[in-house]
C-alpha cells in the first residue's frame, strides 16, 4: 500500500463523513423550514383574529357611541328642563 492509496482511503472517508453530515443537515433544514412555515401560518391566523376582534370592538364602540350620544343629550336636556320647571314653580309660590 503506497501513499496514493492511503490518501484515497482518507479522502473517501472524509467525503463519506461530509456527505452524511450534509444529508443530516439538509433534513434538519427542511424540518426547520416546515416548522417556520407552520408558525407563520399560525401567526397569520392570530393576526387575522386580532384584526377581526379589533373591528368588532370598533363597531361596538361606534354603535354604543351612537346610542350614548342621544342618551347623554336627552339627560342634559331633562336636567335643564327640571331646573327650569323648579324655578318657575318657586316663582309662582
Amino acid at each position: 500500500m503506497d501513499a496514493f492509496q492511503i490518501l484515497v482511503i482518507i479522502l473517501s472517508a472524509f467525503l463519506a463523513i461530509f456527505l452524511l453530515l450534509g444529508i443530516i443537515l439538509s433534513i434538519m433544514f427542511i424540518r426547520v423550514s416546515i416548522k417556520i412555515k407552520r408558525i407563520a401560518v399560525k401567526l397569520d391566523d392570530a393576526a387575522a383574529n386580532v384584526r377581526d376582534t379589533t373591528e368588532t370592538v370598533k363597531n361596538t364602540v361606534s354603535d354604543i357611541s351612537r346610542l350614548a350620544s342621544p342618551a347623554i343629550i336627552a339627560k342634559i336636556v331633562v336636567k335643564y328642563v327640571r331646573k327650569f320647571v323648579k324655578k318657575r314653580r318657586n316663582h309662582h309660590e
